[in-house]
């Protein structure tokens, strides 16, 4: 009963354990967003979760995200820390009442001294729709 106790503690651990370094990359880092695929309404603001996953040597290494191509008129961009701000950020799409209409494929920037990494993600732009009373 024992032994039976103990092998299924010591396969949990190793389940865990395999779970747990499959979360962190070998080298560098990786970056994913909430949404890959996002509508943005004239006028509208939209916050988008962004993902920092570290591996053990860039734990303490700096990385800075932008837009690393061209972003339609009217829209713009922030980022700002999130709960934690070593791993988690937040992405601020902010679009004016003439954000340009049209659907783009972006590229979300993550950057450290060392190496660049994207992510792909679809924006479609549309206009403020206005009802009749």
């Amino acid at each position: 009963m024992k032994k039976t106790i103990l092998l299924s503690i010591m396969a949990l651990s190793i389940t865990i354990s395999s779970t747990f370094a499959q979360m962190a990359p070998k080298k560098e880092f990786t970056v994913s967003m909430s949404q890959n695929d996002i509508t943005l309404t004239q006028g509208e603001s939209k916050t988008i979760d962004v993902a920092i996953n570290r591996s053990k040597a860039y734990k303490v290494t700096d990385i800075d995200l932008s837009i690393g191509s061209t972003m339609p008129e009217g829209l713009s961009v922030t980022f700002e820390n999130g709960n934690d701000p070593l791993n988690q950020r937040k992405m601020i799409l902010t679009a004016t009442e003439n954000l340009e209409l049209s659907s783009k494929s972006l590229v979300l920037k993550a950057k450290s001294s060392r190496v660049s990494k994207g992510v792909i993600f679809k924006l479609h732009t549309e206009a403020t729709v206005i009802t009749a009373n």
